[in-house]
């Protein structure tokens, strides 16, 4: 039964011109009749099918920063470590004197913008900051609130420049 059945297989396959073989260069039929089809031509874009560049041209990829923060505490040095996509951030944030910890954004619907999330993971004194943030190529401006384990933190700014 299975002999008849394979050589079922065969003679359909012979009568439709092909093999159960796979790709050209194992199909016997193909090699018989020793022509092969011309290749393929390279795919080229017309200029009606160009992607034109986005109105925002956003600065992706991994960046370190460094720069101050002042707030109704007082001031000091800081440092972020981002990866920037499309729409989003992420990365860590680290005080000179101690505290940090993760750091997320959400690009606003604007563009412009991210929403911040800033939290300090210190096991002393916790704390989650909330703000905004604007960044170019030559400078990263935030505004931020939050509270810690003293209480509230307000008029918070961050101002960096990329290391």
């Amino acid at each position: 039964m299975l002999a008849l059945a394979g050589a079922g297989v065969l003679g359909i396959s012979t009568l439709a011109g092909c093999t159960p073989l796979p790709g050209p260069a194992l199909d016997p039929l193909y090699l018989a009749r020793s022509t092969r089809p011309p290749p393929a031509a390279p795919e080229t874009l017309s200029s009606a099918a160009v992607v034109a560049p986005r109105a925002s041209s956003a600065i992706t990829g991994a960046r370190e920063w460094v720069g101050r923060y002042r707030d109704s505490r007082g001031e000091g040095e800081l440092s972020l470590a981002l990866v920037r996509g499309e729409s989003s951030l992420s990365g860590t944030w680290k005080l000179r004197t101690g505290g940090g910890g993760p750091i997320t954004g959400v690009l606003e619907s604007g563009g412009k913008r991210f929403q911040l999330r800033m939290e300090n993971i210190a096991p002393d004194c916790p704390g989650v900051f909330d703000g905004w943030a604007e960044i170019s190529e030559t400078a990263f401006i935030a505004a931020y609130h939050g509270k810690d384990c003293a209480g509230p933190v307000s008029d918070g700014q961050l101002e960096l420049r990329p290391r």
